[in-house]
């Protein structure tokens, strides 16, 4: 068998492959499935190409490398880390970096979802769950939403962490219609940058599919700024909306909204931002200004729900106004599944001038 001279191999490494070239040979490498990369390049055809050391890297980490630099593409900004060559590179202590722990968190199972009960007032009854994500660490402590969420947005991986969350919830919420919680529907937050990619009516529909679970038993929930700001959301909340799932507006009143815009979207939900409940025992002009945010909602056909409710005085207030429905530390902090499931079947309905003195995750 002929061999290369060093003549041609430095040629070779002067001229390397196009990408779409090398994008033919990640395709092949991905049918073999268990073989390493022969030469250490690893490709996302077209724009982005991640140049890794060939020794000591198997399969794990060359996936990784390349749901990083597959998350960096719709953003077309560039990778934090580049080499002087223009391609980017993994730094020698990724691991230990919030970006590095992140991008393998799912593959190895750290993601947690925590549901928290959302309350009618009136009757004391179970009528919804919020599914929450939680990022568990290999020591058992959880990291904050808040200090991981952005990274996620940041680099694109919320859109592979949003498919999990869809997944596990309706997951999740099939099994409770199977354990004697019929009719109990879940909400799911869903990222802008989720909307922004343009599929999340395909990943909604994957989720209904893969759990059997019925779409009116589902809720996703868009931030205010992202519903209400951005023209081209209106046509996707109507398409998801036509499969029978519902549409909620969360965290309302905490940004400048377009209150034209909430006639225009097919929502059927309204949560208002925990904002309006400071204080709302004692102060009348923030309950009149929440009294008149229940009343937009109610004739505009939608359904009210009110954030972070922590007090049986804020509760009778909130049912004073007409807004029926609640979540909160009131009732219970968001709960693990099996938590969630056993606290939800024991249950007694308690009317809002009843609250009891001890619930789920409060000291009595």
């Amino acid at each position: 068998m002929p061999t290369r001279s060093r003549h041609a191999r430095s040629d070779a490494a002067a001229n390397p492959p196009a990408p779409a070239t090398r994008a033919a040979r990640v395709r092949r490498f991905l049918q073999k499935a268990a073989e390493q990369v022969a030469r250490g390049v690893l490709v996302m055809a077209g724009a982005w190409v991640l140049s890794l050391p060939t020794t000591e890297r198997l399969v794990e980490t060359w996936l990784m490398a390349m749901m990083v630099a597959a998350a960096c593409m719709p953003f077309r900004t560039a990778f934090p880390l580049r080499s002087a060559s223009g391609t980017a590179s993994l730094p020698d202590d990724h691991e230990d970096t919030l970006r590095g722990r992140l991008s393998r968190a799912g593959a190895r199972g750290e993601f947690r979802l925590h549901y928290q009960p959302r309350i009618d007032i009136d009757t004391g009854r179970i009528v919804s769950a919020e599914a929450l994500l939680r990022w568990q660490q290999p020591d058992g402590s959880l990291v904050a939403p808040d200090d991981f969420i952005p990274e996620a947005e940041e680099t694109g991986l919320i859109r592979s962490i949003g498919a999990w969350v869809l997944e596990a919830a309706c997951r999740d919420c099939r099994r409770w219609q199977q354990i004697g919680l019929a009719g109990l529907p879940v909400s799911v937050n869903v990222s802008a940058v989720q909307f922004r990619w343009g599929d999340l009516e395909s990943v909604v529909e994957g989720a209904l599919l893969g759990s059997g679970l019925d779409p009116a038993l589902l809720e996703i929930e868009l931030t205010e700024s992202r519903a209400l700001e951005d023209s081209d959301t209106g046509g996707q909340i109507a398409r998801i909306a036509a499969t029978g799932v519902r549409v909620a507006i969360d965290d309302f009143g905490k940004g400048y909204s377009n209150l034209a815009r909430l006639g225009e979207l097919d929502i059927q939900t309204l949560k208002i931002d925990r904002f309006f409940l400071h204080n709302i025992e004692e102060d009348d002009k923030g309950l009149a200004l929440l009294e008149a945010i229940v009343g937009l909602t109610r004739r505009l056909g939608l359904e009210a729900v009110a954030e972070g409710v922590e007090t049986p005085a804020a509760a009778a207030r909130l049912a004073m106004i007409g807004c029926s429905r609640a979540q909160g530390y009131l009732w219970s902090k968001p709960l693990p599944p099996r938590e969630f499931e056993h606290f939800a079947l024991a249950w007694e309905p308690l009317g809002a001038m009843d609250m009891p003195k001890k619930r789920a995750g409060r000291p009595a």
